[in-house]
């Protein structure tokens, strides 16, 4: 199949600009994002740059993601990155998955997926986020 040049520079900006903001939304970057889903040429092409970048270029409403591989360790985080970061420098892989469940626990506080705008809430006091831990771990654990 033939591309031409003007498709190539454009799929390598969309992905650039992928590999820069992780994502590309149609309101703040409108020409490079009709690009993509305008031009079938140009989709295949940043989707095989994503592949070669083990990664996969997804599109979700008018949202364009670059999301990492589960095993990339370039564009995203290995489990020792993590949880050299995450957790103190004796931490258990038990204290890793601890973290990991805050975190998530966290992004279902402030996020809860429904209507246009899933963002719940701005704020949360710390008393709050740790009786919400407590209940999901006995939630858990029953």
């Amino acid at each position: 199949m033939a591309y031409e040049l003007e498709e190539i520079r454009q799929s390598q900006q969309i992905f650039y600009y992928l590999l820069e903001h992780h994502a590309l939304a149609e309101e703040e970057e409108m020409v490079l994002y009709r690009a993509y889903t305008e031009s079938e040429n140009i989709q295949i092409l940043v989707k095989s740059q994503g592949e070669e970048a083990q990664a996969t270029i997804e599109r979700y409403g008018s949202v364009i993601y670059l999301i990492p591989n589960q095993d990339n360790d370039f564009l995203g985080y290995s489990k020792k990155q993590l949880k050299s970061v995450l957790c103190r420098s004796n931490a258990t892989d038990r204290d890793y998955y601890l973290s990991q469940f805050v975190i998530i626990t966290l992004l279902v506080a402030f996020y809860d997926g429904q209507g246009s705008s899933s963002k719940a809430r701005t704020y949360i006091r710390a008393g709050e986020l740790l009786n919400l831990i407590t209940d999901r771990l006995k939630e858990g654990a029953e």
